[in-house]
Order: C-alpha cells, then structure tokens, then sequence
C-alpha cells in the first residue's frame, strides 16, 4: 500500500557548504552568513569604480577632471605646434646670417624655450578650467609665475649675451682687447641687473613685502658701503676704466714719473710692466684720479732737434745751416718736416731748432730716424765748413825732445 505523504515545501536554503540555512525560500535573494561570505570567489576588478578624494579640487564629478584633461591636452597641443611653427620661421630667417646678425635673434629665442614650460602652461589652464578653491589656485599660479620668470631669465641672459657679443665683435675692428673688457662687463651689469628685477619680482609673487625688504637691503648697503669704502671704490673706477678705456692691456703708458706697459686690469688694481721689468700695482681708484699719458694711441711722433753752431758764426753759414736742415729732413721717407729755425742767439752763439714728425708709433723706429738725421747734419755741416757750439778738444802737447849728452 502506497501512502502519499505531502511535503511542506522547504522554508531554508543549502549554502556554498551544502548546509540547509533557514532563510528566504529557493529562487529568492539569500541573506549571507559570516562564514558563507568568506567562502565566496573574490569579485573580479573589472567595471568596478575606484573612488578618488579630489574634493582638495572642487572636483566631484569625474567628468569634469577629464574635461579638465582635455583643455590641458589641446593648450598644450596648441602651444606645441605654435613653437614649432615660430622656430621653423626663425630658421628660414636666420639661415646665411651671422650669428650676431639681428635676424638671428628670433633663432635664439625659440631655442631657448623649454618644453617643460609649455607642459606646465597647458597644465594650469586645465586646471582653471576645474574652478579649484582659491587657496589652491593662489598656490599653483605662485608656481606658475616662478616657472615663468625661470623662463624670462633664460631668454634675458641669451639676449644680453647676444648683444655684447655684437657690441664686442663691432668694436674689436679698431680695438680688440678693449671691445673683449667692455663687452664683459656689459654683460656683467646686465645680468646683474635682470637677476636682481626678476629675484624681486619673485619675492613679491610669493607674498613677501619688498619694500620692507629694500629698505632693510638699503641700509645695510650702506652700512657695507662705509666698511669697505675703497674696495667699493676702486671696484667702480674698474668699470669706469673697462667702460670708458683711457687705457687697455697692452698700452705703454706713463703715470707721474712712471711708465711701463700695462698687462692686466683688475678689479682693485691694474698691473703695468715698468721698462727695467719689474711690477707695477696701481689702485685702480688712483688711476682714475691721476693724469695718465697714453702712448699707445700715439699716431706719429713729433721731434724737436736743438743744433748750437760755434760762436760768432756769420749769418750766410746760419742761412746755409737751415738750409741743410730742410734737405735732410725732406730726404727722409718717414719723416713729416714742421719747421726750421733760428731760435736764438744769445751771447753771440746761433741756436738753429728742427721739428718734424714721425709716421711710425714705434719708439725703436723713431730712434732709428733721429739717429739717422743728426749724423746726416753732422755729415752735411762738415762739407760746408760750419762748425758747432762747443769749445774743441785741446791736443795733447808733444813731449819734447831731449838732446842727448
């Protein structure tokens, strides 16, 4: 006999371990025990959403970070492609000039410009572009101005190093060492001063007071000033040598009794090498004050020749002296005649005076020349009879004969 028995249906569930666990019926969402979920497959990464804290931004809805991304990638793309194109321009334009020629400039410029510059540029307006709080873009836009005044200091420091090196090679046509000394310190100064308008320029980007801060740099430049007076001093007659060049590296030149020829100019003092070889150190402060007598810019030479005839030489002998001066100055190549004359004649002795110059800068070759037109007069008065000032030599007495006994 058969008995039907009818089953409740089942109110639980068998878990991952094959336990029956009362709960929601078959087909329904189950609640999890600690055990069961520790029991189940790890869930995979993929479609799963990291969340990321960007609230330091403004930032709450992803999207808008990548649009965000996008505006940084088309600036940047933009700014590129800009660069490109200038510099390309500025080679077509530089080609065949010389490297101090003004169209080179362009060339330099785009040359000088970083890439990483550009990036960061791109990245600031794609950060605007996010509307970040204000403390924050106050931060990044700090960084952004140091960055591009880091910028502004390459391209000054190219072009004033440009500009000196055209000043030097225009002006090294008539005097090459002291277009090489004026150009350095052209470019010292204006380093010096681009470096110290962009430091300033930074400070005050950065929030620091700078008129407290230059007066506190003014009254301790002073307080330097006064400790180190004459080294200050003889720092700027440096300049004012370099710059205004009364004198360069390789002139003979003669200060009071002293002369010699100049081998360095210092920044406190300037070294000349005296004719009997030794040192001579001259504070350049002194220098600037002192009358200096440059014969390295001598062009020619002017000489004065005194010839003193013997007394009582008649006035026909005087005129055939001065006659004989013109000829051999006028024989002489080198030589420019001024003038001949009778100067005085005082005490009954004619005094004939020469003056002619010299062609030539070289004191050796003025020497030369001068030997050469004396002993020339010398020759020349002799075959005229006309004698010089000066009593002549005694001769020596004979010694006297003895007779023999």
């Amino acid at each position: 006999m058969v008995t039907n028995v009818q089953t409740a249906p089942s109110t639980g569930w068998r878990g991952p371990s094959g336990v029956r666990m009362p709960g929601a019926p078959r087909g329904g969402l189950p609640r999890l025990g600690p055990y069961d979920q520790a029991e189940l497959p790890p869930a995979r990464s993929r479609g799963v959403v990291v969340p990321v804290d960007l609230t330091w931004l403004g930032v709450e809805d992803p999207e808008r970070l990548l649009f965000s991304l996008g505006v940084a990638g088309v600036v940047l793309v933009v700014l590129v492609a800009l660069q490109w194109a200038f510099a390309r321009g500025a080679a077509r334009a530089a080609r065949g000039a010389a490297p101090t020629a003004l169209r080179a400039v362009p060339l330099r410029v785009a040359g000088r410009t970083r890439l990483l510059v550009l990036v960061f540029v791109a990245l600031y307006a794609g950060f605007i572009a996010l509307e970040p709080p204000s403390e924050v873009r106050t931060a990044v836009h700090a960084v952004l101005v140091a960055i591009l005044l880091l910028q502004c200091a390459s391209w000054g420091s190219d072009l004033i190093a440009f500009w000196s090196e055209r000043y030097r090679v225009r002006a090294a046509e008539h005097d090459a060492a002291a277009a090489t000394a004026t150009a350095f310190a052209l470019r010292f100064m204006g380093s010096l001063l681009l470096w110290v308008i962009l430091v300033l320029l930074g400070l005050e980007n950065a929030g620091v007071e700078i008129t407290t801060l230059v007066a506190g740099l003014g009254i301790g430049g002073i307080a330097i000033a006064l400790a180190a007076q004459s080294v200050l001093g003889d720092f700027f007659a440096s300049l004012a040598i370099v710059l205004d060049r009364p004198f360069v590296v390789g002139d003979f030149i003669a200060v009071d009794n002293l002369r010699g020829t100049v081998e360095r100019v210092g920044v406190k003092t300037t070294r000349v090498r005296s004719i009997d070889g030794e040192q001579l150190v001259f504070p350049n402060s002194d220098l600037v004050r002192s009358r200096i007598r440059n014969f390295g810019r001598l062009t020619e030479r002017r000489v004065v020749l005194t010839f003193e005839l013997a007394h009582g030489t008649p006035a026909s002998a005087v005129e055939a002296a001065t006659r004989i001066l013109r000829q051999v100055l006028a024989g002489q190549r080198e030589v420019r005649p001024d003038r001949e004359h009778l100067v005085s004649i005082a005490g009954g002795t004619p005094e004939l005076e020469a003056v002619y110059h010299v062609r030539s800068p070289d004191f050796r070759r003025h020497m030369d020349i001068q030997q050469e037109v004396q002993l020339q007069v010398l020759r020349e008065f002799g075959r005229a009879g006309i004698s010089l000032g000066g009593a002549p030599p005694e001769a020596e007495p004979e010694p006297e004969a003895t007779s023999a006994d």
